[in-house]
């Protein structure tokens, strides 16, 4: 078995019925049933680690986070945080190592639209993803560091 890496967005049903949405980074065969995957569950809002069938959930829902003073996350702050915004704006990444998990909620509130920009590091669940986070709104992004690349999924 060749060992590969891969970032694969998903959609299956849920035990509840529901449809489960996520992202999840493989480090396996992709077509393996049971592999070891780091799963984004975007319904259930928490990140769970899939270790050969055996399951942790490592992060419960989006908790209220550090209120950031400015756009610089640091892992120093804890994995959680906020960020309003009323302009397009960068944000930058310090002291987070491979294996790091964090979230940000970002409000906008102003009455326009605005481009969020990440470091050049972020990959993102689609490679179409439009970073804009509309007028009034509030998007959820979870990101994961895997070596020297920075996985993110954001809910609008």
């Amino acid at each position: 078995m060749a060992i590969k890496e891969f970032l694969a967005y998903q959609s299956e049903p849920a035990i509840t019925g529901s449809v489960e949405k996520g992202i999840q980074l493989r480090t396996t065969d992709p077509i393996s049933p049971i592999t070891n995957q780091l799963w984004i569950n975007t319904t259930e809002g928490n990140v769970k680690i899939n270790n050969a069938g055996n399951i942790t959930v490592i992060s419960e829902t989006y908790p209220a986070g550090y209120t950031l003073p400015a756009l610089a996350i640091d892992a120093t702050n804890g994995i959680s945080f906020k960020s309003t915004i009323s302009t397009n704006s960068t944000y930058t990444f310090s002291n987070f190592v491979t294996g790091s998990v964090w979230n940000l909620i970002i409000t906008n509130t102003d009455v326009s639209s605005h481009t969020l920009t990440f470091p050049v590091a972020v990959k993102y669940q689609s490679p179409t993803l439009d970073p804009v986070i509309n007028a009034g709104a509030t998007v959820y992004c979870k990101f994961i560091q895997y070596d020297d690349n920075i996985y993110c999924i954001i809910t609008k």
